[in-house]
């Protein structure tokens, strides 16, 4: 049986280790990186918890612990195929998928932000929306001159900079302005509702899709236009 040693969810064990019972392949990163839920027992206290597992190194591909029943059958430690990401929680229920072609510190802060919504934490959900809006924004403003130093700070007042000289959307300009409140509001007073929460996420999705996924999504579609045209194959 294969294992491998972190710090136990269910019980005070530090560096605990776990006996692995099962395993389900969810993904692949990076065309090698191997994504798994590993269902595993804690010695400590006897209690199971499923955790998100990544491959560790590219060269550990051809390691026998991948197959389907590979960790059950494997003997022995298993901590240097695998990385434990995170615990499998309440968090994980099927909420707001990340938009295409969003990586990075955005998709890091939208993902948080969703998994907060999806676990009724809304106040938290709404900040980190904002904080997703933040950083979508900061890389419109030019490097120099205008705008003003409170305005670049201001997640508000750079919205309403970024609106008025058309580097966002304008049919987007009202919606943004309620959105950034309720932002505020979870930051501050903590009195957000589910509707609020959803409201932000709402307008958080559809700003990332048409400043990140739409421009993406029609580079993609002039490459295969162009290639296409080169090959003088009109099929798609």
């Amino acid at each position: 049986m294969a294992t491998f040693v972190t710090d136990c969810p269910r019980c005070p064990a530090v560096h605990s280790t776990f006996d692995i019972l099962g395993q389900n392949q969810i993904g692949i990163r990076y065309d090698w990186m191997r994504i798994m839920e590993v269902f595993a027992v804690c010695r400590g206290c006897r209690e199971g918890s499923i955790f998100i597992a990544e491959q560790a190194e590219l060269k550990d591909g051809s390691s026998p612990i991948w197959d389907a029943q590979g960790m059950r059958q494997y003997d022995g430690s298993v901590d240097r195929l695998i990385r434990i990401a995170r615990v499998v929680s309440v968090s994980d229920r099927a909420g707001r998928p990340l938009p295409e072609h969003t990586n990075g510190k955005l998709a890091t802060a939208f993902e948080e932000a969703a998994r907060c919504e999806a676990a009724g934490c809304w106040n938290a959900s709404a900040a980190m929306y904002r904080a997703t809006i933040d950083l979508l924004t900061k890389p419109l403003l030019p490097l120099d001159g205008e705008p003003n130093s409170f305005v670049r700070r201001n997640l508000g007042a750079r919205l309403d900079w970024l609106f008025a000289n058309g580097l966002l959307p304008h049919d987007l300009q009202d919606h943004a302005k309620a959105i950034q409140l309720d932002g505020n509001d979870g930051v501050h007073d903590v009195n957000l509702t589910k509707v609020d929460a959803a409201d932000v996420g709402d307008f958080t999705e559809l700003i990332i899709q048409r400043m990140v996924t739409m421009p993406q999504q029609l580079k993609e579609a002039a490459a295969r236009r162009q290639k296409r045209r080169a090959t003088g194959d009109a099929a798609d």
